[in-house]
This record gives C-alpha cells, sequence and structure tokens, in this order.
C-alpha cells in the first residue's frame, strides 16, 4: 500500500513495476469533489502528463 504525497506514492508505484508488475492499481481516497484534481496531482510523478 502506497501512501502519502504523490511523489512517494509514484515512487512506490515504480517499485512495484520495477519488480516485475505489469499493472498497479490505484484507488485514491478523497471526496467526491477532490478526486479529479487528486488524479491530476498523482498523473504528473506517474508520467502520464
Amino acid at each position: 500500500m502506497a501512501h502519502g504525497t504523490a511523489d512517494a506514492t509514484a515512487a512506490r508505484v515504480k517499485q512495484h513495476l520495477d519488480a516485475g508488475g505489469d499493472h498497479v492499481p490505484l484507488q485514491v481516497l478523497t471526496s467526491p469533489d477532490k478526486l479529479v484534481p487528486a488524479r491530476a496531482e498523482l498523473a504528473g510523478p506517474l508520467g502520464l502528463q
């Protein structure tokens, strides 16, 4: 499980991928009105922007 800043979460996801994972599911836990901004904040460190 990863939690913390967007950079810390992205680093943990990268660890899973580097260890051979071909996909890593993410569940962002926040209120509905903050979901899109929270996902957008993760997109940059994950290399998805």
